[in-house]
């Protein structure tokens, strides 16, 4: 059977599809470009445009990461997202944190250069990263930081996901997703990934339910019709920890779509089949 690319298949439904690009495999392996460059619509890039990456010392920016992944995309006529302008942990001034006025001070000086290099290259900013952390106990569920102040445009969903531990998705999370995008935002699938950590099968068995996972997921949030980017977090598995934050204990396996060296396999296809099912973005 012919293999039809994912970002064709999103792009059929009016949904651009991509994934995360990381700096030390780009143009340095060829696998993985041909890879990149058959799947994806869209892309953007793990570490090289976040505060440590860009901006590293008060008085000190060092674009080449982020420059070679912009490149790279626009090579291959691919649209960027990038992140992140802001953070509750960001500190652009140089040092472990920053108070308020120093944070709004660096801020502006910050997003003036690195938004300002990228003018006109870019498909969207995540401009605000990692807002909701309902253990604050500020209304609304905002993270404690003064950036829950800060209008937004879009919503991004980060999707860790994880296999055998007992979690499920929430049944009204369509009815979630309608109502942010009822309020005019655009909704991102932003860090698709899945943990197969916790699995105690191996082999095909294993495979299976991080598909399974996958693909209950993607019919859900697809079945929506108001998902406008989803981008998984990496092309291809490397063993790594997974998440949103790293913790200790084993790294997940196999949580992303594709083996290394590209050849589609039963994650990619279930993927596939998700975008097939789903209705075009409204």
């Amino acid at each position: 059977m012919t293999w039809t690319s994912l970002g064709s298949l999103a792009g059929r439904k009016n949904i651009l599809f991509g994934f995360a690009l990381n700096y030390k495999l780009i143009s340095g392996n060829g696998d993985h470009d041909a890879l990149v460059a058959r799947e994806c619509t869209i892309v953007t890039h793990e570490n090289a445009m976040k505060w440590e990456g860009i901006h590293p010392e008060r008085d000190r920016y060092t674009f080449t990461q982020a420059d070679a992944i912009v490149d790279f995309a626009e090579r291959h006529a691919m649209k960027v997202r990038a992140y992140l302008l802001l953070a509750s942990r960001a500190a652009p001034v140089g040092q472990a944190r920053c108070d308020e006025a120093q944070c709004r001070g660096g801020s502006g000086e910050h997003i003036a250069t690195v938004a300002g290099r990228y003018k006109g290259r870019l498909h969207s900013w995540d401009v605000v990263n990692e807002a909701i952390q309902l253990k604050d106990n500020q209304p609304g569920g905002w993270k404690n930081s003064f950036w829950y102040t800060v209008p937004i445009c879009a919503l991004g969903i980060q999707s860790h996901l994880r296999a055998a531990t007992g979690e499920n998705f929430a049944p009204d999370l369509p009815i979630f997703i309608a109502k942010v995008r009822d309020l005019g935002l655009d909704i991102y699938i932003t860090e698709l990934d899945v943990d197969d950590s916790h699995l105690t099968t191996t082999g095909i068995a294993r495979d299976a339910a991080v598909v399974e996972v996958y693909q209950r997921y993607l019919d859900l949030v697809l079945s929506t019709g108001s998902v406008s980017v989803a981008i998984t977090w990496g092309a291809w598995d490397i063993v790594r920890p997974v998440g949103a934050e790293a913790v200790s204990g084993p790294s997940a396996q196999h949580p992303l779509l594709f083996a290394p060296g590209g050849d589609p396999t039963s994650a990619p296809a279930a993927a596939a089949q998700s975008l097939r099912r789903a209705p075009p973005r409204r």
